[in-house]
C-alpha cells in the first residue's frame, strides 16, 4: 500500500468514527413493532389492560389504528386521541378498525410496540404493520399512526 492509500484509509476511518457516534445515538432512539398473535387475540377479545392508556387514530367510528401504551410513557403526538374505554369499552374501536378492511387478506392484527432497548412500551392494532416508534427522553414516545393512502386506502406510517 502506498502512502496515499494509507492516508485515504486513515481519513475514511476517522470520518466513519465521526459519523458513527451521532448516527448510533440517532438510531438508538428508535423502536419497532413486533407481530404477536396473542396481542391480536387480546384486542379481538376486547380485553382492556390495567396500567395502560388507549388511543385511536382516524375517525372515531372507524379508526385506522388503536394503541395501548403503558401509563409510564407519554404519547407525544396530536395524531392519536386518548379514549375512555368505559361503557362500550374497546369493542367499538376494534370493530371500527375491522370495518376499514377492504380485502380478506388485509385483516388487522396485533403487534408489540418495542423500545430501542427491547422494553415493551405497549400494543398496536391495525392492518398496517409498519410505523415509526421514537423515544423522546426517558418516558416520551412518538408513534406514527397508520395513515390513509391514495384513494382512501390504508397505508403505512405518516400523517393520520
Amino acid at each position: 500500500m502506498g502512502s496515499s492509500s494509507i492516508k485515504i484509509t486513515a481519513f475514511l476511518a476517522f470520518t466513519l468514527c465521526l459519523v458513527a457516534t451521532p448516527l448510533g445515538a440517532f438510531l438508538g432512539s428508535y423502536g419497532s413493532l413486533s407481530p404477536n398473535r396473542e396481542v391480536t387475540k387480546m384486542f379481538e377479545a376486547f380485553k382492556v389492560l390495567d396500567g395502560y392508556r388507549y388511543y385511536i387514530s382516524g375517525p372515531e367510528e372507524m379508526p385506522r389504528g388503536i394503541i395501548g401504551v403503558k401509563k409510564e410513557y407519554a404519547v407525544q403526538s396530536d395524531l392519536w386521541r386518548e379514549v375512555n374505554l368505559e361503557g362500550e369499552g374497546l369493542e367499538r374501536y376494534v370493530l371500527g378498525v375491522r370495518g376499514n378492511v377492504t380485502e380478506m387478506s388485509n385483516f388487522p392484527y396485533g403487534m408489540e410496540i418495542i423500545g430501542p432497548d427491547g422494553t415493551l412500551i405497549g400494543y398496536w392494532y391495525s392492518n398496517v404493520d409498519t410505523t415509526v416508534v421514537r423515544m423522546r427522553g426517558d418516558s416520551g414516545v412518538e408513534i406514527y399512526p397508520p395513515s390513509a393512502g391514495r384513494k382512501g386506502t390504508v397505508g403505512g406510517g405518516g400523517e393520520g
